[in-house]
């Protein structure tokens, strides 16, 4: 039976508590509470995300320059010695697909890789290698080898995963002084003529699919 209040129990009841008033809970949190926790720790993580993710994409980015710089680099010690840049004359381009030897990746890396030519029809030869192979990202492992003038099915790849671009007089309409090499960047995607063959070698625009493209062209350019 329960105790009558007596007048020193200063008006509380036998929980301990006024007439009205709600009993705190000192060992949990309400739902509210738990809801507006789990809200807050939400926010923070697609904000770290966010920024992590942002700062992944920056370096993508800068190793892409970096690389092209590398091919550019080449291309130009390439033409010192040859006296003209590799030509690709007509042939395919294409970010992704396997590797090949007689498309525009494909004829980069025998070019840079001492065992083409520069003339657009192939032209086997046996030259120094002009890149650090050790330090590329590339399609296949196939390598020169000494002795052999064989064309390989490689090509460079980009930190996307997809197969670093070039051109050099396509067609008789060619008028650039240098190539066009580049990296279709994060989306993979290029828009370039629907004919390469009569293309002046005007670099693609900066705009719709070409928007998040690196491009590198020679000191002479």
């Amino acid at each position: 039976m329960a105790r009558p209040l007596s007048p020193h129990d200063g008006g509380r009841g036998s929980e301990g508590t006024r007439p009205g008033e709600v009993r705190a809970h000192p060992n949990g949190f309400t739902l509210l509470e738990l809801l507006a926790v789990v809200a807050i720790i939400a926010v923070l993580a697609a904000l770290v995300l966010g920024a992590t993710a942002g700062a992944g994409e920056r370096t993508r980015r800068a190793r892409a320059g970096a690389e092209l710089a590398v091919l550019a680099q080449a291309l130009e010690a390439y033409r010192a010695q040859f006296g003209d840049y590799p030509r690709t004359g007509a042939a395919p381009n294409l970010p992704a697909g396997p590797a090949a030897a007689d498309d525009g990746p494909g004829i980069l890396f025998n070019a840079l890789t001492g065992r083409r030519g520069p003339s657009a029809v192939l032209q086997p030869i046996e030259a120094r290698v002009l890149v650090p192979l050790a330090s590329c990202v590339l399609a296949s492992d196939a390598l020169p080898t000494a002795g052999s003038t064989a064309q390989r099915a490689n090509a460079f790849v980009d930190p996307w995963a997809q197969r670093y671009l070039y051109w050099y007089k396509t067609g008789a309409s060619w008028s650039a002084p240098t190539p066009v090499l580049l990296s279709a960047g994060p989306d993979g995607l290029v828009e370039l003529p629907a004919e390469s063959a009569d293309w002046d070698g005007t670099p693609p625009a900066g705009a719709g699919a070409n928007a998040d493209n690196l491009a590198a062209f020679g000191p002479s350019s």
